[in-house]
């Protein structure tokens, strides 16, 4: 992840749909879904845009978003913990 200014710790998340709108608000960054299947496993199809996928066993477009470092990633998760988890 050096080449997308990633180094040392990452701190990240799979979302897609409302949840994946609500990160992309904030500090973060779209991971090319060409890394999808070292960090979440097998991928079936990807999608065009080179960041959208989709596994077999869960059926929906899903995505990467990454964090610059832990403070934002928990920043971000605790403003929408409550709509994380209604979603």
């Amino acid at each position: 992840m050096t080449e997308l200014g990633l180094d040392g710790d990452f701190y990240w998340c799979e979302c897609s749909g409302s949840v994946e709108e609500e990160f992309k608000k904030h500090d973060v960054i779209a991971i090319p879904s060409k890394y999808a299947e070292g960090l979440v496993g097998k991928i079936e199809e990807f999608d065009e845009d080179g960041y959208h996928y989709a596994r077999k066993a869960e059926g929906d477009t899903k995505m990467i978003i990454g964090f610059k470092d832990k403070e934002i990633f928990d920043a971000v998760v605790k403003v929408h913990d409550d709509y994380i988890r209604e979603s």
